[in-house]
């Protein structure tokens, strides 16, 4: 607490020097005027707001911080956000987040289309780095709320926020990117980039744009209206059932100043999805092999993964229920289903490229080797020539959707551990298009925006089908059951059994759901078939505290099974498929291995909550069509076939095989999921229990036809899925 009071004296006392007509102080107070030039005192007074900015970020309180117990943290936070009221520091942080935000916004234009000298790149670097100072110190402070109310209250009752939304930097920012238009070639301008001021001396292809600094300004500026947002959904939970409705209320004024914000930069928060759009050159292999229809940058993809945590944020509990009225909504969602198109493709194709090589390189060991009888995986059922084929198309089409802007992303996308591209290997060459220390980050920036336009999805098209009410709402209105539950509905059971339960709250450690089968009114009974272990069940009607209505049921992904190749599935269609899904569940079952073994590539948990979320949209997805779709047609045989894959199906009797899932879910969500999918799992296990059958008889017969003494070569059974030894 100290050193914050410290840190927050230093803010108090140095000022932004904007002319010579500068006043003085009071009596007993003495400033440090700094400008943003580097050179004399001021330059030094810069430097002590850039240190004072650094001790104050270092100091704010952290969930996850070694400081102590839980109490010992919020006991910090509590004296922490006492400082900060007596200080008047916030206060302070907008007056020079104003200041910096001036300075850099007046010299953007010419940094950002390259005119600028030196000396004018100096003072709007320097300017930019103290406004994203401030910003980030703005988001750890939000980010704090969470689990502090003073301090949650103490930045509401503030005007930081409102500086934040009307800074004149992203006027003349967003103003230059929205108007910009990527080209095609590494010196163009890219959405996140900027073109220093440079001899033209090099004529080398390579980019040569940088990092900007005030993008990165702008996705923490976004960053701190989510941060804004979970805190006081996080605090309005935990004070709901203490201080009654007035805190509640207090912490609802986040969601004005969120929405204020993206109605405010509505075209520029969009405008990052729609710049995907312009697809990428690829040279000549364009001709010959199908490129994606959207690319992105690294900064592209970081921008919309912030943007995508505010829309998902906005989807959370009470704040959807105002967002649903807002303008923005609509335009929300569309642009969530399309991002679910563009990452699906984006990430199945890499998924599917390294599995494929992976493949290739077991198969050209083993060729090498002096092993006899070769064994393949499903993947090179088709053959080894048709998988490298597919490899390279896959591997191009990962290629095509990247842009990579500058020299340092050029650096880190030309190799690949060990590898490094050769001109007569070009197999190696497309592989470490996907293997690269560049496409690895792109890959967990996309697996990012992919978790959250889920999360849009989830939270908003499948949760206005389901009423819940109490036991005694039942008892009290008398209704009848039979008339509003249709066969096949979905309902939730209270399952304690004619317990005392609580009144007009059903907990959710007690709730079940299951599948209405039939209703009886003599004795006021509904059976059930329960979904976690398919159990059925005769149950009374005050057991019954949620209800889905069934006309309210609607699909959001299209009936489409995955293409074989993933171009295919890449189409301008505005509503994304089954498919688009099923390619997110294959690289999460790709990533997976990666993740748990430290060896780079998404995080563990990441990768596990995708996998979770895209589970359970496909599941709820399926048993929509199931009613509508017919399960005999050769569509559906795909899809079942697809879904085997992915989920498994180990229920089967005896003498019949077991398909193991290495999808990486919880136990929970696996059961639900194979339960909910059970009959097409199991039609699918049984139509791949015929094929091995009859392909194990005609080998047989083939090699008894033979003599038995000559092994059979040429296409393998993509059944046998182990290597045997000839010896």
């Amino acid at each position: 607490i100290g050193f914050a009071d410290l840190s927050l004296s230093i803010l108090a006392c140095t000022q932004y020097e904007e002319s010579d007509n500068f006043t003085g102080e009071g009596p007993g107070q003495s400033k440090y005027m700094y400008s943003f030039s580097t050179e004399g005192s001021k330059g030094e007074s810069l430097k002590l707001l850039k240190t004072a900015l650094a001790l104050l970020s270092r100091l704010v309180p952290q969930a996850n911080s070694s400081i102590g117990t839980p109490h010992q943290t919020y006991s910090y936070g509590v004296q922490f956000a006492a400082c900060l009221k007596g200080r008047n520091a916030l206060n302070s942080l907008e007056k020079h987040l104003l200041a910096g935000a001036t300075c850099a916004s007046m010299t953007y234009s010419s940094v950002y289309d390259g005119s600028a000298g030196q000396s004018v790149s100096a003072v709007h670097d320097c300017a930019a780095e103290v406004t994203l100072n401030i910003t980030s110190a703005v988001q750890l402070l939000s980010d704090a709320g969470a689990f502090c109310a003073d301090l949650l209250s103490l930045l509401l009752d503030s005007e930081i926020y409102r500086t934040l939304i009307s800074s004149p930097l992203f006027k003349a920012s967003c103003k230059a990117w929205t108007t910009s238009v990527d080209g095609t070639d590494g010196n163009s301008r890219h959405r996140g980039y900027i073109t220093r001021h440079v001899a033209a001396t090099d004529k080398s292809s390579k980019p040569s744009s940088s990092v900007d600094p005030v993008h990165e300004v702008w996705r923490t500026t976004i960053a701190c209206f989510s941060a804004l947002l979970r805190a006081a959904r996080c605090q309005a939970q935990t004070y709901r059932n203490m201080n009654g409705d007035s805190t509640t209320n207090h912490f609802g004024a986040a969601k004005n100043v969120a929405l204020d914000f993206l109605c405010g930069h509505k075209s520029e928060l969009f405008s990052c999805f729609t710049q995907m759009n312009a697809p990428v050159g690829t040279g000549s292999l364009q001709t010959s092999i199908k490129s994606s229809s959207f690319s992105f940058t690294a900064n592209v993809l970081r921008e919309a993964a912030e943007i995508s945590d505010l829309f998902s944020e906005l989807c959370q509990k009470d704040t959807k229920t105002v967002f649903e009225q807002s303008g923005p909504f609509k335009d929300v969602i569309q642009t969530s289903l399309e991002a679910i198109q563009r990452m699906s493709l984006f990430l199945g194709a890499i998924g599917t490229a390294r599995d494929l090589f992976s493949a290739l390189e077991r198969a050209n060991s083993i060729l090498d080797g002096s092993s006899g009888v070769i064994d393949t995986d499903s993947l090179l059922a088709d053959g080894i020539p048709n998988a490298r084929h597919d490899a390279i198309q896959n591997a191009h089409f990962a290629k095509s959707c990247v842009i990579v802007a500058s020299a340092s992303e050029f650096a880190s996308s030309i190799k690949a551990g060990n590898m490094t591209p050769s001109s007569n290997d070009i197999e190696k060459t497309f592989q470490i298009h996907v293997t690269n220390e560049h496409m690895s980050v792109l890959e967990q920036l996309a697996a990012r925006v992919q978790y959250n336009v889920l999360s849009v999805v989830s939270s908003t098209q499948h949760n206005h089908s389901f009423t819940t009410f109490s036991a005694e709402e039942v008892q009290a209105s008398r209704f009848d059951v039979s008339s509003i539950v249709a066969d096949g509905a979905v309902v939730a059971v209270d399952s304690r059994r004619g317990q005392v339960r609580s009144r007009y709250v059903a907990e959710s450690a007690h709730v079940r759901f299951a599948r209405a089968m039939s209703c009886d009114r003599s004795t006021h009974s509904i059976s059930v078939e329960y979904s976690d272990n398919s159990e059925t069940e005769t149950i009374p009607w005050s057991w019954i505290v949620g209800i889905e209505d069934m006309s309210q049921r609607r699909s959001v992904f299209s009936y489409a099974p995955c293409p074989k190749l993933i171009s295919d599935a890449d189409s301008q269609t505005s509503k994304p498929t089954l498919a688009h899904i099923i390619l997110l569940l294959r690289w999460c079952r790709h990533a997976s291995p990666s993740s748990s073994s430290g060896s780079g590539g998404c995080p563990a948990s990441l990768v596990k909550c995708v996998a979770e979320l895209a589970s359970l949209l496909l599941g709820s997805e399926l048993l929509i069509y199931e009613d509508a779709a017919s399960t005999d047609t050769v569509e559906a045989q795909r899809i079942n076939s697809q879904l085997i894959d992915l989920f498994g199906y180990e229920n089967a009797g005896e003498g019949e095989a077991k398909y193991p899932s290495k999808l990486p879910v919880g136990t929970e969500v696996m059961s639900c999921i194979q339960n909910g999918l059970r009959s097409r799992l199991k039609a699918a296990a049984i139509e791949r229990d015929e094929e091995r059958k009859l392909w194990e008889a005609q080998a047989t017969g083939f090699e008894s036809f033979l003599g038995g003494s000559t092994k059979r070569q040429g296409r393998r059974s993509p059944f046998r899925l182990t290597r045997k030894s000839s010896f």
